[in-house]
């Protein structure tokens, strides 16, 4: 059957199964037959740009040699949500700088402090990172910092780097952030928010798959947020992403996920410190 509206056959549920199988099996994400309609509406941008007209072939594509090194990146960015707000979980961000940070600059040899947005989407987390790091610098003004902001999509990556929003995205964000970190675009046509330029030199953006064996950071962190997307995951893949952070993180840095989301494998030494915060422990070798 061919949808009147994109002139595309609509998606067959053997078609949706093979899609299906490969997020869980290479991705971690379960998605439920219920979600056929949306997988559909996701990838049919796909389907135009490469001019497709049916699922099935489609899916040859994606599953071809050329595919796999071409096509998987875009098939991923289609399906995962990208969702992120300025100041979500603010919880968090009081404990990092109430916390946090001053556990970090009180630690000697530490004169410059880096943290990591792993799962940064279009930048609001990382920018809120550093719009409380600068709060923090005002009663510390010889602390540096270094923010890297990573995501599997280069699209969302560069929205981050532009760090140009639709100006009511940034309603969460405090009078006193707004005037201190923020500009507000000149055409009220199109009313948008933009962070400045002192916040923007200290993020830089990064294309990583967290789902990969090892990541290509050569340097650790002494503070990791990864909130929100573990829950998207199998438990095998959410161990294989502990590690790799595990690995990437500073010895006693602090590891924070979302609300919903635990440690609940106590093979990897982090120790609890707040709602979803860790600290990193060192591992215990036996004799």
């Amino acid at each position: 059957m061919i949808s009147s509206i994109s002139g595309v056959e609509k998606m067959s549920m053997d078609t949706f199964c093979r899609f299906r199988d490969f997020i869980q099996g290479h991705i971690g994400i379960s998605i439920p037959d219920a979600k056929k309609v949306m997988v559909e509406s996701r990838l049919l941008r796909r389907l135009k740009a490469l001019k497709l007209y049916d699922y099935s072939i489609y899916a040859d594509y994606l599953f071809s040699t050329e595919g796999q090194h071409l096509e998987v990146p875009r098939f991923i960015e289609c399906i995962t949500t990208n969702k992120t707000d300025f100041f979500r979980e603010i919880e968090h961000f009081i404990f990092l700088n109430e916390i946090a940070l001053p556990e970090i600059t009180g630690r000697t040899g530490i004169s410059e402090i880096r943290l990591w947005s792993g799962a940064s989407s279009t930048g609001e987390e990382a920018y809120t990172m550093a719009m409380f790091i600068e709060e923090f610098k005002l009663t510390k003004p010889d602390v540096t910092y270094k923010i890297l902001a990573t995501d599997i999509s280069e699209k969302v990556l560069d929205i981050g780097r532009k760090a140009i929003y639709p100006l009511d995205s940034g309603e969460p964000i405090p009078t006193r952030f707004k005037k201190r970190y923020c500009l507000k675009g000149r055409d009220e046509s199109n009313p948008t928010l933009r962070i400045k330029k002192e916040l923007r030199r200290h993020v830089s953006f990064k294309s990583i798959n967290l789902t990969d064996d090892s990541y290509q950071i050569k340097k650790s962190y002494h503070i990791i947020f990864l909130r929100n997307v573990m829950i998207y995951f199998n438990k095998d893949i959410q161990k294989g992403i502990l590690n790799n952070l595990y690995k990437h993180l500073h010895p006693e840095g602090f590891l924070f996920l979302g609300h919903s989301e635990n440690i609940p494998d106590h093979t990897i030494p982090f120790k609890r410190v707040g709602p979803s915060i860790y600290v990193k422990k060192e591992k215990i070798i036996s004799e």
